[in-house]
Order: C-alpha cells, then structure tokens, then sequence
C-alpha cells in the first residue's frame, strides 16, 4: 500500500485547515453583510418623510361669491372669503356719492349667492311755488345697473319694503304686529340660520304665525 510520511501528513493538515478557515471566514463575511439593516436607506427615507412634513402647507381658504349691484361705481360678481360683511363686498364694488349705505346693514354676514343692492339716496320732495303740487320721488338707481334674479314676487329694488336678512331692530318693529321683544327673535334666528332664504321662512320665527306673515308678506324682502 501506499504509505504517506509525516511530512506529508503534516502539510496535507496544514492545507485542509487553510481551506477550513478561509471558507468559513468567507461565510461569516457574507453573512454578516445580508443581516446588516439598511440603515443608510431608512435614515435618507426619514429624512426624507421629515423634510416633507416641515414643508409649508398651503392654506385652502374658502370663499363665497356675491353680486353687488345698484349705486356702485364697478357693479358685477366678487369673490370674498368666508365672514366676510356686506362692508366688505360694498367697498370692493367703490360705492357712488349718492349710495344710501345707511339703508344697509354693513355689519351683516355675506352667504354664499347673496345678490347686495346697494340703494341710491332718494331726492327730498319738495313743493313747486305757487301751487300744491310737488315733484314726485324719484330714487336714483343707474339705468345702467344689471338687474338681478328675484327670488321672490317683489323686486329687490322696492324701496317700501324692509330687507329682513339686514334690517336692524328699529327697522323691523314698523312691521305690523312686531314689537321690540319680536324683532330680537328675527335677529336672532337670521344669525343663527344664516339670513332668510325666503320671505315664507320668516313663519319660522317664534310668534309669527301665518295671520301675522299675511299682515307683512307685501312690506318684507330678502334683499
């Protein structure tokens, strides 16, 4: 048989544990790379979700459109942010020297397809001499004005009515059967509900019953 001596022996030892160690230190090489955890790609990930998140966001500010119209120098369609006033939108449309803003509740909310007339103040009757005749009223309303769609029988324009999404306390007790205990309820409903979408829905208010809204309906708008 073939017989190996020491020396042999002795050097086939020394490279089966050259492979040994090479191979095993290869393993533990490799596997210590695939269990690392992404770090470097989880942080740009943070980082990048961190930047995202500290970015400014863009406020939606919602907003309502109205028509002005009447004694108004640029009559037409505005764009207002929501509690927005009838101040507001008058002074965006630059009102004429003969607007009547008086007539108007300045302070009142806009809703969102209010139409806003803004009256024209009305020339002082007065008597021709010598005779009892006297020069008839005439309001001043520019010809020129768009008109507006009427939501109601009664046009927006009629001077004789009360707006009652804009009249004030005084304003509403000349309404018949409307004392001042009455006119705080419509205040306060118009506020709460924001304005009368109707003139019917006046009946809503506590004491207003449809007697008294047959004895108002022909005196009361919405605009």
């Amino acid at each position: 048989m073939f017989q190996i001596g020491r020396r042999e022996q002795l050097v086939i030892v020394i490279v089966l544990a050259v492979l040994l160690f090479g191979g095993g230190y290869r393993y533990a090489q490799h596997k210590t790379v695939s269990e690392q955890p992404p770090v470097l790609v989880t942080e740009d990930l943070a980082e990048a979700n961190k930047n995202q998140n500290e970015l400014p966001k863009q406020a939606e500010i919602p907003a309502l459109v109205v028509h002005v119209s009447g004694a108004v120098e640029n009559p037409g369609v505005y764009r207002l942010e929501t509690n927005s006033r009838v101040i507001d939108a008058v002074e965006i449309a630059v009102p004429t020297a003969e607007a009547d803003l008086a007539r108007l509740n300045l302070a009142a909310p806009l809703i969102d397809g209010q139409p806003i007339p803004v009256p024209a103040k009305v020339k002082v009757t007065e008597k021709l001499p010598g005779t009892a005749n006297t020069i008839p009223v005439v309001p001043a309303i520019p010809v020129t004005a768009p008109r507006l769609p009427v939501a109601t029988e009664y046009s927006p324009f009629t001077s004789a009515k009360i707006n009652i999404n804009a009249a004030n306390k005084s304003q509403l007790e000349d309404l018949p059967g409307v004392g001042p205990a009455l006119s705080q309820r419509i205040i306060d409903y118009r506020q709460k509900q924001g304005g009368f979408k109707t003139i019917a829905e006046i009946k809503n208010v506590s004491g207003i019953g449809n007697k008294k809204y047959e004895n108002m309906k022909h005196l009361i708008s919405i605009f």
